[in-house]
Parts: structure tokens; C-alpha cells; sequence
């Protein structure tokens, strides 16, 4: 029988000097498929404000500037909000215009919810709030656009509030639209507000 030659299998992991090669070498299970995840910038302490109301998950640096904000009594820390909406106008014919609206604060609340109950012998008699004025003085406060002080002053009226009554006349469910709108800036708005569990999922 002719000789035959043995060739002895050499692993695939392993060199022909019988050094295993690194780069078949695998992590350990736990490392695997992790993927570093990217350092997240450091935000103003109102930018996280911001981020964690759209729901943007928060390094724990951007946590505690959250948190500092909350805390801070500095009143330029505060997060005043503007928004535009659109208004219809008109009466016959749809005549829609912006709005340019903005939040108020509580402590302008409680005063306009102290001038629309009436004087003081009114409220002492248990007077109510009028809704229409109520309506009509947050408005004055909470537009930013048109300017209706400048405008009721170049009318030589007094109270602001009055050209605002004056021009919603024929269309008062206006006043209150307009106001809720306002409100809804200034924090008065249920979506602002959820469980722990539904804001986690």
C-alpha cells in the first residue's frame, strides 16, 4: 500500500504557531449587544424643565438642574409661555386673526378674581365672580398681541377691559374662549398633570 500523509486539523480559532486568534475571542454574554449610549449635554436648569415635560428622559446631572429649578425663588427663573391662536372675528363671514397670548401669574389671578366680584360691601355679601368680566380683564393681562391697552387708550377709555367687552358684544362665548386659552397656558390644563405610572411608559 502507498504511503499516505496524515494531515493533522487545525482549529479555526488557532494560528498555524498554535496561538488562538483575539479577534475570534467573544465578549462575556453580558457585553454583548450593548451599545454605549451617548453622554446627554448638561441643560439650564429650565431647559430640563422643558425636556422633562416632553417626556425626554434626563441624566441625573439634568435631574438635579430640574430639581434646582423648582427650588429657585428667582423670579426671572420663571417660565413665562406665549402661544398664538387664531380668533374668528366675525359675525356674517368667517374673519380669523392671531392672538398672541401668554401666561399669568397667580398672584394677577387673584387679583382679577378680586375686581370682577365687585367692590368690597359686594363681596362681603357673598357677591359672585361675573364671568364675562373675569373673562374680559384676563384677557387685557394675558394678550400680548393685539395691544389692547394702547388701543382702548387711543379710544380715551379708562379700563382696558371695556373695549374688550365693547368689541366681543355680539360674540361673548369669545371672551370665554379666549380666556380659557390663557388659563390653559398658565398651567390650567389637566394634560399638564398624570399619573407616575402612565408618564413612565
Amino acid at each position: 500500500m502507498p504511503d499516505t500523509e496524515t494531515e493533522t486539523a487545525v482549529p479555526q480559532d488557532v494560528d498555524p504557531r498554535g496561538e488562538k486568534k483575539p479577534a475570534d475571542v467573544l465578549p462575556p454574554p453580558q457585553m454583548r449587544g450593548r451599545k454605549e449610549q451617548p453622554e446627554q449635554p448638561v441643560m439650564e436648569p429650565e431647559e430640563a424643565v422643558i425636556a422633562a415635560g416632553r417626556d425626554q428622559k434626563l441624566s441625573e446631572q439634568n435631574a438635579a438642574n430640574a430639581t434646582d429649578w423648582f427650588l429657585s425663588t428667582d423670579p426671572a427663573d420663571s417660565l413665562a409661555t406665549q402661544l398664538v391662536i387664531q380668533v374668528n372675528v366675525g359675525t356674517d363671514e368667517d374673519h380669523w386673526i392671531d392672538w398672541t397670548i401668554r401666561s399669568v401669574d397667580a398672584e394677577i389671578l387673584r387679583r382679577l378674581r378680586k375686581e370682577a366680584s365687585g367692590n368690597r360691601a359686594t363681596r362681603r355679601a357673598g357677591g359672585e365672580v361675573d364671568d364675562m368680566e373675569l373673562s374680559a380683564r384676563m384677557i387685557v393681562e394675558g394678550t400680548v398681541d393685539p395691544p389692547i391697552r394702547e388701543l382702548a387708550a387711543r379710544q380715551g377709555l379708562r379700563e382696558p377691559k371695556d373695549l374688550v367687552l365693547r368689541r366681543f358684544a355680539n360674540k361673548p362665548g369669545l371672551l370665554l374662549l379666549i380666556s380659557d386659552k390663557i388659563n390653559e397656558v398658565s398651567g390650567f390644563n389637566e394634560d399638564n398633570v398624570r399619573e407616575a405610572q402612565a408618564a413612565g411608559n
